[in-house]
């Protein structure tokens, strides 16, 4: 059954870094292309060219155009630099977020409600906890102290993954301070419970932790309900998009 956009259902696509090919760049824009070259480090060139072209190649089958050919604006509000959220300008109403750390990139895709993803891979030396004065609310730090010390490194990601989904769900990405937001961590579905001058978004923001891997935290944040997600392995539209283009070659 080929999948359909509908409100309320979000897709994510995990992909790992072995899945990057380079005839991915092939379906770049000029602005992709110089960003991702422009990364030193082979592993970081990777990742931008996963998240450039698998959002490409997904985008393609539900707007059923050539991946190359889609328009996609990543101008920040900000600064008008583009690194910020994607947005997709041939698809008014498709909304689409992107994350990678580790081994993985993540894409989230959905239909008129903002979302925000994002994942970090887990790490328990201390250099994190140099972060904590800044992710956490004062509520939350009093809870953050009662744990043990391993508890506290996956507490920290917990925290970190929900509250950067967040912002990144209403575009406020790092502007606003991590410390502002509370979130409930506990087991199931966890919440926003608090915005320090933003008590509205309480009720209008929902989170989905997702499992990834043993290494890697991720979570997906929603403006509104969400009725279903939706995960697909990326590397598999990655190998199908390969063997369309190598028929297409050979015809």
């Amino acid at each position: 059954m080929k999948d359909q956009l509908v409100p309320g259902c979000v897709y994510v696509w995990f992909t790992p870094l072995s899945a990057a090919r380079p005839e991915l760049e092939t379906i770049l824009d000029e602005t992709e292309t110089e960003r991702y070259r422009s990364y030193r480090k082979r592993e970081d060139q990777k990742r931008a060219l996963l998240s450039f072209g698998l959002l490409r190649l997904v985008l393609s089958r539900f707007l059923e155009k050539p991946p190359e050919e889609i328009r996609i604006s990543r101008e920040c509000p900000h600064c008008h630099k583009p690194h910020g959220k994607p947005r997709v300008l041939d698809g008014d109403s498709i909304e689409v977020n992107i994350s990678h750390s580790g081994n993985w990139v993540l894409t989230a895709l959905t239909l008129n409600q903002p979302i925000g993803i994002d994942i970090e891979q887990r790490s328990f030396s201390h250099h994190w906890q140099e972060l904590i004065g800044h992710v956490l609310s004062a509520k939350e730090h009093k809870e953050w102290e009662k744990l043990s010390d391993r508890e506290k490194a996956i507490a920290f990601f917990q925290y970190w993954t929900q509250k950067e989904a967040i912002l990144k769900a209403t575009g406020d990405g790092l502007t606003v301070p991590m410390s502002h937001l509370s979130v409930s961590r506990k087991t199931g579905i966890p919440r926003l419970t608090d915005w320090h001058g933003h008590e509205e978004r309480v009720s209008q923001i929902h989170c989905y932790p997702l499992e990834i891997d043993s290494s890697h935290e991720a979570c997906l944040a929603v403006m509104g309900q969400c009725w279903q997600i939706c995960l697909r392995d990326g590397k598999l539209v990655i190998e199908a998009w390969l063997e369309k283009r190598g028929e297409k070659f050979v015809h």
